[in-house]
């Protein structure tokens, strides 16, 4: 599958909070970053198996990660996904 066709998670410090982490969409963001499909059924597979997390490469406990927004956020993605159509994350 072509890479714009999926979602881009990044790690990005939360200045608010210096020692939690969030996740933002983001094709240019810097670090390390995961490949999604913007399909719900997706999103709950990842979550079951923790694989964000993991494709992160940080432990469960380091990252909260709101699976509720992101459904929120890919059920409002026009047309074909792309990572650019949903902002910095804020």
């Amino acid at each position: 599958m072509l890479q714009r066709g999926l979602l881009r998670l990044a790690l990005q410090p939360d200045p608010l909070h210096p020692q939690t982490v969030r996740v933002v969409f983001s094709r240019t963001a810097a670090g390390r970053g995961a490949w999604l499909h913007p399909d719900p059924d997706c999103l709950e597979l990842a979550r079951r198996r923790r694989a964000i997390p993991r494709a992160l490469r940080v432990p469960v406990t380091a990252v909260e990660i709101d699976f509720e927004e992101l459904a929120r956020r890919i059920a409002n993605l026009p047309g074909e996904a792309d990572a650019t159509a949903l902002g910095s994350g804020d």
